[in-house]
């Protein structure tokens, strides 16, 4: 199933299939881990949805939702 990052359930886990960001927005996550293959979990949103936490390899990366939305992702 074809969702975003914004769309996973806490504690959902998924693969990144695209990221739909401007060059330099792609660059920051590419240096954060954050790159077509990888696996994503939501950790926890905060209270009116942004930011939101999620674990990428084991490392724990705080999100807005506009970047969030802007990541495709597989259900794995």
């Amino acid at each position: 199933i074809k969702m975003t990052a914004s769309e996973l359930k806490i504690n959902q886990r998924a693969i990144i299939s695209k990221l739909h960001l401007k060059l330099s927005d792609r660059r920051r996550c590419f240096n954060m881990g954050i790159y077509e293959g990888v696996s994503i979990t939501l950790i926890k949103k905060a209270p009116f949805k942004d930011p939101y936490l999620f674990s990428v390899n084991g490392n724990e990366i705080c999100m807005r939702q506009q970047d969030a939305k802007r990541i495709e992702v597989i259900l794995s």
